[in-house]
């Protein structure tokens, strides 16, 4: 309406020789397109605004994804040291309880040291796509940066005493691995692995003064660890909840979590029993399934690169690559709780 209005006052100006009023119009015509022109960059602007906050909370997930793996790690590792300190309180404290073959095993293996902890969010803050001028995100992609550099530069105490102390007396060192040769009580270990005289070796050991404040040492380093994991844990799900305050419709990106095991109806360890996510967040899965007597674990996918066993100190504890879990014969309602690291068979 505005455009033809300018038109036919344009003619009718032209037509009476009233030169004034057509500049007048002319203006109004360069106005009215000026105007068009802004709102179609402030149109552009608001689109695109709305594509990159898009794009944003899609990378938030996968930032948000990899903390909660790297959780998952501290947990791992957690369970690990504690279990070694465990191990050396009965080497120390009851020694005549502790299966003398597997004694020179137990002396190796609380000296492994958890694995470092690699983390993969800072590659993922490199293409989080933030906004500078935003406020909110500027301050989010700041904090979270923090949290990149503490586990990049995150490292336990690694010493090796009894390794050093064993190898001194000339032990054969069998090869264990940390959180891994213990699982299910040590039922992959060797026990053939050292001779009777090496077994006879340790039994006179562990009465020796030396041996008992090496261990002291290993425990003191063990606890130091234990603490250095827990302060950081705490700092991850701190960022998880700074996340979470930000976009309250983050999710974790699991795609197909299911329960796999020699206690499920197909019976093995390579066919899923599948689970849906009852949460917005994708951190609960549930299902109902069909048991025998056996044992059974969580995993993403059909692989074993993330998977859920039990945790030693707690059976209802989801533990990443922790224990097989033992289930008797039924039908059960199955909860995963990966907020809480927790798990439920609820019969029916």
């Amino acid at each position: 309406m505005m455009v033809k209005f300018l038109r036919t006052s344009r003619r009718k100006f032209l037509s009476n020789g009233r030169l004034a009023g057509y500049f007048l119009y002319a203006f109004g015509e360069i106005i009215l397109v000026v105007i068009g022109i802004l709102i179609a960059i402030e149109f552009n602007n608001w689109n695109e605004s709305r594509r990159q906050q898009a794009r944003f909370q899609a990378d938030l997930d996968q930032v948000y994804t990899v903390i909660d793996n790297d959780l998952d790690a501290m947990l791992r590792a957690r369970d690990g040291l504690l279990h070694q300190i465990s191990i050396v309180d009965s080497l120390r404290r009851n020694p005549e309880f502790v299966d003398s073959r597997l004694v020179p095993h137990l002396l190796y293996y609380v000296d492994i040291t958890p694995p470092t902890i690699t983390s993969e969010v800072s590659y993922q803050l490199e293409r989080l796509d933030f906004n500078p001028s935003e406020h909110a995100q500027k301050e989010l992609h700041k904090s979270l940066t923090g949290y990149g550099t503490a586990m990049d530069e995150f490292a336990m105490s690694n010493r090796r005493i009894l390794t050093e102390f064993l190898s001194a007396r000339q032990f054969s060192q069998p090869e264990l691995q940390f959180a891994v040769s213990d699982q299910n009580n040590f039922e992959t270990i060797d026990l053939s692995f050292f001779s009777q005289d090496e077994i006879q070796q340790c039994q006179k050991l562990l009465r020796d003064g030396m041996l008992e404040r090496a261990l002291k040492s290993v425990k003191n380093s063990k606890e130091r660890n234990v603490t250095l994991l827990e302060n950081i844990y705490s700092y991850a799900k701190s960022k998880q909840e700074m996340i979470r305050r930000y976009d309250p419709q983050v999710k974790l990106l699991y795609s197909t979590i299911g329960i796999v095991g020699s206690g499920t109806e197909k019976g093995n360890w390579t066919e899923n029993i599948e689970l849906v996510p009852s949460d917005s967040l994708h951190a609960i899965w549930e299902g109902d399934v069909v048991f025998q007597d056996g044992y059974v674990k969580f995993r993403e996918g059909n692989d074993w690169i993330v998977n859920w066993g039990s945790s030693r100190y707690d059976a209802k504890k989801l533990l990443y690559y922790g224990d097989n879990i033992k289930v008797s014969a039924g039908k059960y309602h199955a909860v995963l709780n990966l907020e809480e690291r927790s798990y439920q068979f609820i019969k029916k």
